[in-house]
């Protein structure tokens, strides 16, 4: 019975006989059906060479079936600052950053334009309160504009009852307005560029505080807030620039002032 036993082979033996066993079946197997062996290794060969070469086409012949990807090229990363500054150097004429156009219908709607200005220039130490100036109708602000139009360089309007509770469109809408005029140092070399340098900050400094202001329960949430961005001067309300946030919408400018 011991001899028995010991003969019987345990469970990795058995699997490992099996496995030679079936190896050799399937070799015979594949010898004699030679055609189709061969068929079996050189059909995924050729389907993998096939996808290699489109591949290879697709990545460096700028004529191929994917010509169009050639000439979409990702933009570049644009980092957003701080709100523009007058610089003194650049634009002499300049002499205010930031122009707030609200007149306040009641006391809500004004001490919430004035939160969210303080939230402004709370992440915009570099902009001096004082500095900061208040009119009380986009034609006031025009007025200036049409007389010194590179003063100012940048605005935020606001609905007269801007306020949390606000529901209609027409009155949760704020309006940026920029100074489109490149300032240099030398001639045409060294230029800012208004969209990026004057435009972007604006736009996340006004979300930012906005985002800051909305941070309430649910029911007290605006309907709407979407800035509303467009050059100097103030133009006719159909040409404004309307943009979802936080995204820029890619509508052509209007012709920039120059002084």
């Amino acid at each position: 019975m011991l001899a028995e036993a010991s003969a019987k082979p345990n469970v990795f033996k058995l699997l490992l006989m099996q496995f030679k066993l079936l190896l050799k079946k399937n070799f015979n197997v594949k010898k004699r059906n030679r055609q189709q062996t061969l068929m079996q290794f050189l059909v995924p060969f050729f389907v993998n060479f096939i996808l290699f070469i489109i591949t290879v086409d697709d990545k460096y012949n700028p004529n191929g079936f994917n010509a169009r990807t050639w000439g979409t090229r990702q933009p570049d990363v644009t980092t957003v600052g701080g709100l523009a500054a007058c610089n003194p150097d650049r634009m002499p004429s300049c002499v205010t950053p930031l122009s707030i156009v609200h007149k306040p219908v009641d006391d809500e709607s004004a001490n919430f334009v004035s939160r969210v200005v303080a939230s402004m220039l709370a992440a915009n130490d570099h902009i001096a309160p004082e500095s900061v100036r208040y009119f009380n109708s986009s034609l006031d602000l025009n007025l200036v504009l049409y007389e010194t139009p590179n003063a100012l360089l940048a605005a935020v309007h606001f609905p007269e009852d801007f306020k949390l509770t606000s529901a209609p469109v027409g009155v949760s809408e704020v309006a940026l307005q920029y100074n489109q005029t490149r300032s240099c140092v030398f001639g045409v070399n060294d230029c800012s560029v208004p969209w990026r340098d004057v435009a972007l900050p604006l736009q996340l400094a006004v979300e930012t505080a906005l985002i800051g202001e909305v941070r309430a329960p649910r029911a007290l949430r605006p309907a709407h807030a979407d800035p509303c961005g467009q050059p100097h001067p103030h133009p006719p309300s159909s040409s404004l620039i309307r943009t979802r946030t936080p995204s820029l919408t890619s509508n052509p400018p209007l012709p920039p002032v120059r002084a």
